[in-house]
């Protein structure tokens, strides 16, 4: 079990995290424009 691999995967799943987070508030974004409209 290498450490560097390891440390790479947390890093693969924190930026993962984050853009399906950024996703989700530009989801919620458009849904909140088009119920104004």
């Amino acid at each position: 079990m290498s450490f560097s691999k390891n440390i790479q995967l947390n890093n693969l799943i924190k930026v993962s995290v984050r853009f399906r987070h950024f996703e989700s508030i530009v989801l919620v974004e458009n849904s909140d424009r088009s119920y104004v409209r």
